[in-house]
This record gives C-alpha cells, structure tokens and sequence, in this order.
C-alpha cells in the first residue's frame, strides 16, 4: 500500500495480542497472533508473528503500546524500528498502532509491563518484523513484502519450518508460481491464521539469501560422494578418436579404434556437431556416431544389474543428415529400449520446456554370466532418409540390491496398489527406465555429486507441484545420518537433508493435499520409490508426524510414520518406501502419475504435517521386453520459433 491508497486516511489502528497457552506440560508451544485491524476500513489485515517480518505499509496519526507480558516469555520481539517483546500465558495485550518512523529510534527489550506512544506518523511504510529467541539468540525471520494494492503479495519459504500465511490487503489476490502459470488462491485470511500446532524450531530463520548460500554450501559436502565404487565404469563418447576428461573427473574414451566392439562400424560414420551452444556439456555431446544402416556396439561386462545411459545431443552434423531424419530404435538382448525414437522432438519439447537440446535416456539391466551387454541402433523404416545417431554410452554398475534383489533368485516383491493386496514381483529379467530422479526439497545434485553410481538428482521440485498452499523446505545441514535401515549407496547424503513439509498451519494443511505430478508413459507399469529422513528436533518419537500417502490417488499408506520406519529411535536415519503401479489410460500418449501427501487425524498425529525428501520413478518393461514409449508431440511452429 501507497499513500494513493490510505491518502488522508487518519485512523488508530489497533494490534491485538490474542494470549495463548504458550508452553504446556508436555513442552508444546504455540504462537500469539496480531491481528491488525483497521477500524474505519471493512478490510482487515491477519498476521500471524511466524511469517513476519512483514512490511506493512500505512499512515496514522498516532501509535501507542501497551504490554503486560507474563512469567513464562516465548521470547518474540516485534520489530517497528524500535523492539517489542511479548508473551503471554493468562493474559492478554492491546496494542494501538501507531509511531513515528521518520526518526527510527532503538529500544531496549521492555520489562513485563508498560506502554509508549509516538505521534505524527508522515511514513509511507510500516515495518514489522518478527524474530525468534532460540537459546539466547535472536534470529530475524524471512520477508514478506505487500506493495501495492492490485498489486501480487510475493511468498517465499526460503528457510525450513519458516511460517507461511497468506497477506491479504484490500482483497488483494495472493499468487503462486508452479509450473510456469500462475495459480490464484482466493482464501482470503478473514479468520485467525494463528499456527494451532507446535511451531517447529529446528532451524533459525535467517532470510532467503542465507538460506540459499548454506543450501548451496551444503550440497557442495562430500559426505557421501563415491561411497560405493561400480566394478564396471564404461564411458564412451562417440565419434571421438581420444580420452577426454571431464569436470566430475570421468575419464570418457573415444569409440574409434577403440578397445570396445564396434560392430560394422563401416556402415556407420563420426561427426561433430555444427552448433554448440554455451550451456551444452563439450563431452559426451560434441561428436557422434551416425548411420543410415545398423550398427552395433558389445560391451564386455561383469554379471550384475548396470545403469546404461545413452546421451544424445539434436543437432546438424552433416549437410546430407537432417536434424528431423534423427529417427530409430535401440535394443539390448531382449529388450527394446527405444522405438522409432525422434531425437529432434525430445529435445524442442525439452528445450520449450527451459531445458536443452542435449539429453539422455538411463535404463536399468541385469546382466548374466558369461554375457555381453550388447547394443544395436536401427533407422526406422517408416522414412528413406532416417538415420540414428548416439552421442555418449555409459555403462555403470550398481549394487544387487538397490533396486533389483540381492537374493538367490533375483526377485523381490512390492507393494502392487490397486491389486488387491496381491504384490508385483520385479525379477531378473526385467528392465527398468528412469522416468523422474528428484532431490525434493533441494537443488540439482549431478553425477559427481552421486554415491557413486553418476545418477542425475533433478532440482528443485516446484515444477511438479500442482496443490501447495503453504509447504516449507526444512534442511538440516549439520546432521549426522545413520544408514542402518538402507545402505549408504541408496542416495546421497544430501536428499536426506533437505526435503519439503506442509508447514505449520494446522487448519490449512487438513484442507488440501500436498502433490506432485510427473509425466509417465502410459500403459505400463511402475515403481515409485519414495525417500523420507526426519530430522528436526520436534520430531524425535513416533506419533510426532503421522501422515497419508496417495499415488494416482490410490491409498499408499494410511499411517506413514517415519520414526516408527525405522525403528522408533529419533532423527537422522533415512528410509524409502517401494510401490507398484498401473497406469493405464487408453488413447493417451502421457499421462499423469501423483504423489500427494495429507496428514493424518491429530487423534493419531501431534503435528498436523507431511514430508518427503526424494522421489525415483522408474518404467518395468513390459512381457515382451519393451520399454519403448511415443514421441512426444511436434512443438507448434509459433513455439519454435521461440526455441530458434
């Protein structure tokens, strides 16, 4: 607000402090609320202390204080340019707004009873500013900024268990950002947006760019980095004759006149791409190898399951090879990895998307004794000029048990939702593709910062958010994690340090779902595999955080119990959950899986929250061993013009 829009508006505004029980005998706490009240406006503002400090802009005659703070403080200051302390048991505070601005002064916190008046107010802004008295310290919260009416009231949770409300101004509509659109929450906060459950003090607010800098530092730590060692490190960068290094110390070698088989490598030729643009990776993506006819490589391998990841780059590489005519299918052993597979379409609808040109497919296969991991690219048939093209091979192995069994006959079984309690067997002689890797919570972790086996975490997951009202991203950067309920190798230390939680507000978070949505291939079946690591110091027993899980809205769990996973002995030991489903839709090319979160009855549940810390979603091939989905949709040619 502006003075276009409190002109000449001569008001006493009042604040009242609703006292609350601050601690009870169990040592949970709860938050006073402000509600600032305008007595000669309809419209009301509600702030509840946790999301401050918020700048509140107004124009008064007059603000006076008065106080009465009982024996026990919560140890909240409010912060007009001056301090404020308050907190109250039995009791309860008035306060009259009003001071002025124009000349800030410092006030010393306040004995438990008094008052102060300031006059003439000729300010614009009105700053609020809440902090927090954690051992001794006092620690600002992040911001929340009204600026005008009409104008969008911007929130952000840059830091775990911040309080998030929503401002409502003068009907003024709060926005949320997900998937690129924006989306209006028309809740108006008429009622009291008080937190009705603990307020979870694991971290200090700090403020967004804090948060942002100790994130970013603490997924630089290698905890974790490389704690299991594949036996079998295959990286190949087609259509190169040399070795070549890369950043995360990978050395690739060249597939001419290498050591592995290239089969009928006459039929096939080697280019360099004509473009590179800046924010393409030189290695594997500079070079290729292209055909028109078929070619083969074979690769000599330990038994054992093994990532293998095929990069492409869409690009021209020769003036005879249309970019478009890039059309073919893979195959390993059995299995068909891809069919009649457009490189061109991926990457425009990547690269509309924001992401690049450069991709790559990650597929899961077990290799036997005695085998060789063979892969053969073929044109497809349906066009005279089509050709295939691969740009980098990885082939990496990985643990019996990370996603297959380590048991004799190689299968396990997982929970098949929908079937009727009757399990989904993944044996041996399945294949599995990576559809979705995400750090939840987090940021973008790449393959130097894997455990070893150079897997992608995708970050952040606010794109694959479709229902948030009022999540927060706790991180725990200090935690020592305890890998006795899943191996080390499982995901990096970092996924279990960060994760995304519904926040605080009791009333809220019972009305809605917190989801996510992923796009699948449709007609086949997957495994979503959920990763969870409680670590803040209000969770520490069972019961603490009970919550439901819903995948394409069938019951996962009724009573997900992170604690109570693993074994009821408190924080810091990472867990995941494995889960089969169907998706299948007739007619459709893609659909849409959905994790989405709900707490559970508070008769079952202290805090009224959910959480998650990483997402894997993976395709199971089919009887017949296919893994191969459609291509995407060509991009609109008004689209495109906007990628060129």
């Amino acid at each position: 607000m502006t003075n276009d829009i409190l002109h000449s508006l001569h008001i006493e505004a009042v604040i009242k402090l609703h006292g609350t029980s601050i601690c009870d005998q169990k040592g949970i706490c709860t938050l006073p609320l402000i509600l600032a009240a305008f007595p000669s406006r309809e419209e009301e503002i509600h702030i509840p202390l946790g999301i401050l400090p918020a700048m509140v802009l107004v124009h008064a005659d007059s603000i006076s204080f008065q106080f009465e703070l009982a024996e026990h403080e919560l140890g909240l200051l409010l912060h007009c340019w001056t301090y404020w302390m308050l907190g109250d048991e039995k009791q309860h505070a008035r306060v009259a707004v009003g001071k002025d601005l124009t000349q800030p002064e410092s006030l010393s916190p306040f004995s438990r009873s008094g008052s102060f008046t300031h006059k003439n107010i000729q300010t614009d802004r009105f700053k609020l500013w809440n902090k927090i008295a954690i051992v001794g310290a006092r620690i600002p919260s992040w911001q929340l900024q009204a600026i005008k009416q009409g104008s969008r009231v911007r929130e952000r949770a840059p830091w775990c268990w911040c309080y998030y409300s929503h401002l409502n101004y003068y009907k003024d509509i709060v926005t949320v950002n997900t998937n690129r659109t924006v989306r209006k929450n028309k809740r108006y906060c008429t009622g009291a947006v008080l937190p009705q459950q603990p307020p979870l003090r694991k971290l200090l607010v700090v403020g967004a760019v804090l948060h942002l800098i100790l994130l970013l530092l603490c997924l630089c730590s290698a905890d974790d980095v490389h704690v299991y060692t594949p036996i079998d490190q295959i990286f190949v960068n087609c259509g190169s004759d040399g070795d070549s290094i890369t950043s995360d110390g990978r050395s690739w070698a060249g597939d001419v006149n290498s050591k592995y088989s290239l089969l009928d490598s006459r039929k096939s030729l080697t280019n360099k791409a004509s473009t590179q643009p800046s924010g393409v990776d030189q290695v594997p993506y500079t070079t290729a190898r292209l055909s028109r006819s078929e070619f083969s490589y074979s690769f000599p391998v330990t038994a054992g399951p093994k990532f293998l990841r095929l990069h492409f780059f869409s690009s021209t590489y020769n003036q005879n090879l249309s970019r478009s005519d890039a059309v073919f299918s893979v195959t390993s052993g059995r299995f068909t990895l891809l069919h009649n597979f457009s490189v061109s379409l991926v990457a425009d609808n990547l690269e509309l998307l924001g992401g690049g040109r450069s991709f790559f497919r990650e597929f899961c296969v077990l290799i036997k004794d005695s085998q060789r991991l063979n892969l053969t690219f073929t044109p497809s048939t349906d066009a005279s000029n089509s050709y295939a093209l691969v740009n980098g091979i990885e082939i990496v192995s990985m643990p019996s048990d990370l996603y297959y069994s380590n048991s004799s006959h190689g299968s396990r079984d997982l929970n098949f939702l929908g079937n009727n309690g009757n399990p989904l067997t993944l044996r041996e002689d399945d294949a599995l593709e990576t559809v979705h890797r995400i750090n939840v919570g987090g940021t973008f972790l790449g393959p130097g910062k894997d455990t070893g086996m150079f897997r992608t975490w995708m970050g952040p997951d606010d794109a694959y958010l479709t229902e948030d009202l009022a999540s927060v991203l706790p991180v725990n950067t200090s935690i020592s994690l305890i890998f006795d309920k899943i191996p080390n190798y499982t995901a990096p230390q970092d996924v279990y340090r960060t994760a995304r939680s519904m926040g605080t507000d009791r009333t809220e978070n019972f009305s809605y779902n917190l989801t996510w949505s992923f796009t699948v291939d449709s007609n086949f079946r997957y495994i979503v595999r959920l990763h969870f690591c409680e670590f803040q110091i209000e969770i520490t027993k069972e019961g603490d955080r009970v919550f439901e899980i819903f995948i394409d809205s069938l019951e996962a769990e009724s009573m997900s119990d992170v604690i109570r996973w693993t074994g009821g002995r408190g924080t810091g030991i990472p867990i995941y959950r494995d889960y089969a489903i169907d998706m299948l839709e007739q007619g459709s090319k893609k659909v849409n899986l959905t994790v989405a979160l709900h707490p559970a009855s508070e008769t079952f549940s202290i805090y009224a929250d959910a959480l998650l810390n990483g997402v894997e979603i993976f395709k199971i091939s089919s009887t017949d061993g296919n893994l191969a989905g459609p291509n995407p949709d060509p991009v609109a040619s008004g689209d495109m013009n906007l990628i060129l």
